[in-house]
Parts: C-alpha cells; structure tokens; sequence
C-alpha cells in the first residue's frame, strides 16, 4: 500500500516546509524567510540551511516492512523501536526495503533523512496492503538552532548528534535547524508554524573567526538572543556557549 501525500505529511517530523512536485515530495527545515535570509549571507552557508537536517519520518505500523524511494542518493538512517538497524546509502529513484519484524505486533519505524550535503525528498513509501502508519505521539516540542554542532556535520552517524540524542531521551518533536558555518544572525530568525516549548541555542564558534572582537559579538549574540525571547515569549531557553578554542598556534578568543 503506498501511502498518500497526506500520509506522508502526518508522519512527518523536523519539516517548516512539506511540499509535492511531480519529483517527489520535498521537506525544509526552514521557512522561506530563513531561506532568503541565508541566501544573502552566504552561498556555502545557504546550502547547509537548504539541507534536511533533522528531517524524519516517524511512525508506528505493524507491517512486516517498509519500502521507501528517495529523490537522491545519500546517507538514509532507519529505527526501529528506537534502535538503529540501517545505515546506508539509498540511491535516487531506487527502492530500498526495510525489513521491520515478522510479527504483527506495531513497531516504531523512524526514517531519518541525510543532515547534511544533499536536500532530500522522498518519492514513495509503501507497507504491507492493510497495515496502519500510525504517527508517533510526542511528550515535548524542542527548537535546535545552532552551526555544524547541531547539524552533526560530517557524523559518522547522524542520529547521534546532541540534538537528535536530547529529542529522543525526551520524547521530543523537534526542528534541527543546524547550519553549518552559521553564525548569531538575528535575520535568519522566524517563528513559521512550530510552537516549540524549549529552544536551544548553540552559536559561537564561527562567530570567534569573523568578528574578532568580544565586544562585536556579544552585541551580535544579544541581538539574537533578544528576537529569540521576542519570537518565543513563552518557550524555555538553554544557550550553550562554545568551549574555549583557537586555530593551531594563534589563540583567537579565551572562552572558558
């Protein structure tokens, strides 16, 4: 049974965006604000912001398996009853087959997107003829905003990742709105449709090797951090600040 657009948007977790072409079915982690945003700061920076970071398909179906078609090749993770049983490389337009379990018992299936490299879609997703694609039932709503940190940028494995390891201890349904090289900018900031009760806010590092001035970040820092309580009146904040760093021999700032 191929499951509808509709579906596919139901089970669908870390999206701003969720839209269909004739391609396929294609998700954001940002809203088109935060897209036009980054594209006037930086092409590198852009196109980690255009990525599927923390984009997952999560659900419970008592299928046997579970077949998905991805738009482009890259690093696909699969969970089952939260434990990671696939890692791989789906290749664009070929199916991949999940095997689930051989009972009819419902398992949590979650089918996580690459983080980084490649904005990913998906074409198709079919069960077994008869079985349900129930989505999964969320404790807590968080925010990830942060650099590569938060992306997981270049992770052997995604699903590890502070933010992805934080949402699932809590049980949370989560934006991952990482970017790699991204830096306190208070013009990438949009509220969309996703009421987070927690945000998180993890910025620093780029920021230490273009602003080499404390004084120039820590206004660039309180200018975001002002628009985040502004945006989130009613949300929890956590910032975490990067630890101590330098570039090889030259010291740029003492954090600590």
């Amino acid at each position: 049974m191929r499951l509808s657009f509709k579906q596919i948007e139901d089970i669908t977790v870390g999206a701003m965006q969720i839209w269909e072409n004739i391609d396929g079915i294609h998700f954001c982690k940002m809203t088109p604000s935060q897209l036009e945003a980054y594209s006037l700061i930086d092409n590198f920076i852009y196109g980690n912001a255009k990525t599927s970071t923390g984009v997952r398909l999560d659900f419970w179906t008592d299928s046997p398996w579970v077949k998905f078609r991805p738009t482009v090749t890259g690093k696909y993770e699969v969970k089952v009853d939260g434990t990671l049983t696939e890692h791989l490389y789906a290749v664009e337009d070929e199916d991949t087959l999940v095997n689930v379990s051989n009972n009819e018992k419902l398992h949590r299936v979650t089918i996580h997107l690459p983080c980084h490299d490649v904005i990913a879609g998906i074409k198709l997703i079919e069960i077994a003829d008869g079985a349900v694609a129930r989505p999964q039932e969320f404790s807590r709503k968080f925010l990830f905003l942060g650099d590569s940190i938060t992306q997981g940028w270049n992770s052997d494995i995604n699903t590890l990742s502070y933010a992805y390891q934080v949402s699932d201890h809590f049980n949370a349904e989560s934006v991952i709105q990482g970017v790699g090289g991204a830096f306190f900018d208070a013009t990438t900031l949009d509220r969309g449709e996703f009421e987070p009760d927690t945000v998180f806010v993890a910025f620093g590092t780029n920021d230490a090797r273009r602003f080499h001035s404390l004084d120039a970040i820590h206004l660039r820092c309180e200018d975001y951090i002002k628009k985040v309580l502004k945006l989130f009146p009613e949300a929890q904040l956590y910032v975490i600040t990067p630890i101590w760093c330098g570039d090889f021999d030259t010291i740029q700032l003492p954090y600590g």
